[in-house]
């Protein structure tokens, strides 16, 4: 099997109705995908600017689509949280 490209996980994230995903969510759809290689694609799309991230407590992270400057997709990021 192959294993998915950047673009297959972006959709992947754009499709949740939460507001943000952790590497268990998307390495559920990609069973076939290693952990790591996971993680590597979802910090690579942050570098990309496609998405943004953020630790959430001692060791767990979350990616999510950056704001696009609604008031809506801000109320909902894991940023506004913590501000």
């Amino acid at each position: 099997m192959t294993e998915p490209d950047h673009d297959t996980v972006y959709q992947f994230v754009q499709r949740q109705s939460a507001p943000f995903v952790t590497s268990g969510d998307v390495a559920e759809q990609f069973p076939e995908v290693a952990d790591r290689t996971v993680r590597n694609r979802l910090n690579d799309l942050v570098e990309q600017g496609r998405l943004e991230s953020r630790f959430v407590g001692a060791a767990a992270k979350v990616w999510y689509l950056p704001d696009q400057g609604g008031d809506e997709a801000s109320a909902r990021s894991p940023s506004s949280a913590n501000q």
